[in-house]
């Protein structure tokens, strides 16, 4: 598999367990509690308006392209709708793990338990 980048990787991680649109890999994403220094000097945890990693929803969309491109996300239309021909897909369809990428995953998590 060629390598990912840091937003790619995020995707692929939020698609494993079942097939997500953008909108809900971005709100899942933006929605991530993150540490918060309370006014008591506590630590807490919020949630941020934002990404934490100040992901951009652009980022993500280019993101989706390029592991479409690769074969490593597999798009789903919705049945009642057309097929989308253009790059309106990554807006309007859901998206799954490919082949490779859950061959990948499976092979991990089966090294990780047999330590």
């Amino acid at each position: 598999m060629t390598e990912l980048t840091h937003v790619e990787s995020l995707v692929i991680n939020e698609i494993l367990d079942d097939a997500e649109n953008l909108e809900e890999i971005y709100r899942s994403l933006a929605t991530q509690p993150a540490p918060m220094l309370r006014a008591d000097s506590r630590v807490g945890t919020a949630t941020l308006p934002e990404t934490r990693a100040g992901i951009a929803l652009a980022e993500l969309a280019d993101a989706i392209r390029s592991l479409v491109e690769r074969r490593l996300l597999v798009v789903r239309h919705d049945p009642a709708e057309a097929p989308v021909n253009d790059l309106s897909y990554v807006w309007r369809c859901w998206f799954e793990a490919g082949t490779e990428v859950r061959e990948l995953h499976s092979k991990s998590n089966s090294d990780y338990k047999s330590r």
